[in-house]
């Protein structure tokens, strides 16, 4: 290549570079959630976002990464409550997803067939009063003839039965 056609190569390069630079999306920009289209059942997981810094408002945000007007899977998927703010963040200059959330409406994990998760302590207190009436049972069986024997049962306990690892909550920590 000759010099001159090197120096229109260089030359067209960095007007490009400098183009590139100048239309360039924000990595991630915050935005409160104006309307969800979150349910993996219809297959619709986007949400519209308004920037908080009062730019042009984003339609179909993505939810999920395995995002198509068809999909019915939904490995972790967060929907976020609407007005709430969200983190937004782009794979290029049409193409964004939400990367954050301050509050959800709805968790799913792996999808949706097991219904929800168990509230522990609720759990385990309806299991001790069984478990108590049992044993109240238990006891007048003794004093009857010819005495029934029952055997006593442990109160459950939390720890018996919690996956300390997946948490979940009405929404604050504590």
């Amino acid at each position: 290549m000759s010099a001159i056609g090197e120096k229109l190569r260089q030359s067209i390069r960095r007007i490009v570079q400098d183009e590139l630079k100048k239309s360039s999306v924000k990595a991630s920009i915050a935005c409160k959630v104006i309307s969800v289209s979150g349910d993996p059942i219809d297959g619709l997981m986007t949400c519209d976002c308004a920037p908080i810094d009062g730019s042009a408002i984003i339609e179909d945000v993505q939810l999920c990464a395995n995002f198509n007007d068809n999909t019915n899977e939904a490995g972790f998927l967060l929907i976020p409550k609407e007005g709430s703010i969200v983190t937004v963040s782009f794979k290029n200059n049409s193409d964004a997803f939400v990367s954050m959330v301050s509050v959800v409406d709805y968790v799913y994990l792996n999808g949706n067939k097991f219904g929800g998760i168990v509230r522990v302590n609720d759990l385990v207190t309806k299991i001790n009063i069984i478990e108590n009436s049992i044993n109240a049972i238990s006891i007048w069986a003794a004093t009857v003839t010819p005495p029934l024997v029952l055997p006593e049962i442990t109160p459950t306990t939390k720890t018996e039965i919690e996956n300390t690892k997946v948490l979940h909550g009405d929404g604050s920590l504590i």
